[in-house]
């Protein structure tokens, strides 16, 4: 039986039972979703969200309402991410963490 790998995760952050940066850290500590591209989608902007993003193991932070272009990109970048790791070589991350959320 095969196991569901998906490449790229996006998860609000305010979910009712359990926070999205619980289910992140969940999904880094997964096999199957411990290399997925992490992607936070949340109203919440401020510093110390972002610096909870990044210590959950999310890979970007976009603030609601997401612009389609940032998130296209995005998309374009996890894709390159898997065909490296497919191919076996590495891609330098794209991360736009200036202490300031993508949006």
């Amino acid at each position: 039986m095969r196991s569901f790998r998906p490449p790229v995760v996006l998860l609000d952050i305010g979910l009712p039972d359990i926070s999205g940066y619980e289910v992140a850290k969940r999904l880094r500590e997964l096999p199957e979703t411990r290399q997925a591209f992490l992607i936070a989608i949340t109203g919440y902007g401020g510093p110390e969200y972002i610096e909870q993003s990044e210590s959950a193991g999310f890979d970007e932070h976009l603030l609601k309402p997401v612009e389609p272009l940032k998130l296209s990109a995005l998309l374009a970048t996890a894709a390159a991410r898997t065909a490296a790791a497919e191919r076996g070589t590495e891609l330098k991350s794209e991360r736009s963490r200036t202490n300031k959320p993508c949006n």
